[in-house]
């Protein structure tokens, strides 16, 4: 700590991922394709079934952390953040030879197998690795007493190496640069407009998700709050008032209909027991 208003810190850390229980016999069906005559020789439809391996080990990460905060005054507050993360043996897809599927558990998959097609057997195994890098400044700054604003900005970003053939499919490893956001930014606004009535706005921007599809996006939340007493409020919520409705996120795994964020109005009492 230079002096009273610089404060500067580094950090190096080890973080493990034990394996869950579906990583090590898990078995699912990852639903039709469409036939591959080239690749299989053959006009049947494929289905890759992934399957869990007790040969599956632990993931590790290394991190490396850099902060620094400079405080201006007694109102107003800056901090910078930079870190690596070095991720090391992560779950990424082995494919075994194709096969006719009619030697497997045909109660296991229902009307799936109810038609002839080939198996793609696919194994976890701990060939995938990354890195990852990124920063984050964040101001805090009181203007007024009773008014407080704060601003972020984070950046990412996610480089893989793992097997190239389920790049597209696997948002947890090969496609981990694509599923995350390189940027978000975010403004709150925190006004008391009297000791009992607070105000608060909250901006948001998120840079699009290339690997889902999703579209950069900018959305705000506002929020009314009033305490007649000291233990019951009363709120009213606006959420997501600048669009209709948007989506923010998808099943990286099991394929579901993806769902959007819509745009919500709503009240509400709190009452806290103390």
């Amino acid at each position: 700590k230079p002096d009273s208003r610089n404060s500067l810190w580094a950090s190096v850390s080890r973080a493990v991922r034990t394996p869950a229980r579906g990583e090590q016999d898990v078995m699912i069906s990852m639903g039709i394709l469409p036939p591959q005559p080239g690749m299989t020789g053959s006009s049947l439809p494929i289905m890759p079934v992934v399957f869990g391996s007790n040969r599956f080990k632990s993931e590790t990460l290394l991190a490396y952390e850099l902060g620094y905060r400079h405080q201006f005054n007694n109102q107003a507050s800056l901090d910078i953040t930079g870190f690596f993360n070095d991720y090391d043996k992560l779950r990424d897809f082995g494919a075994g030879a194709i096969q006719p599927a009619s030697g497997m558990h045909r109660d296991l998959f229902l009307s799936v197998l109810q038609q002839d097609h080939l198996m793609l057997p696919l194994f976890f195994n701990n060939s995938g690795s990354a890195h990852a890098y990124g920063a984050e400044i964040s101001m805090d700054w009181l203007p007024h007493e009773k008014w407080r604003l704060q601003a972020n900005y984070s950046y990412l970003t996610i480089n893989t190496r793992s097997n190239p053939a389920f790049a597209e499919i696997d948002a947890s490893t090969g496609g981990a640069g694509k599923a995350s956001p390189h940027h978000q930014v975010s403004l709150r606004s925190l006004f008391d407009l009297s000791d009992r009535l607070q105000f608060n706005l909250w901006l948001r921007y998120v840079s699009a998700l290339s690997f889902y599809n999703i579209p950069a996006y900018v959305t705000m939340d506002a929020n009314m709050t009033w305490r007649p007493i000291k233990n019951i409020e009363f709120f009213l919520v606006g959420q997501n008032l600048f669009s209709q409705q948007h989506r923010e996120a998808q099943s990286d795994f099991i394929a579901t209909v993806p769902s959007a964020v819509p745009r919500g109005i709503y009240t509400g009492v709190r009452w806290e027991f103390r």
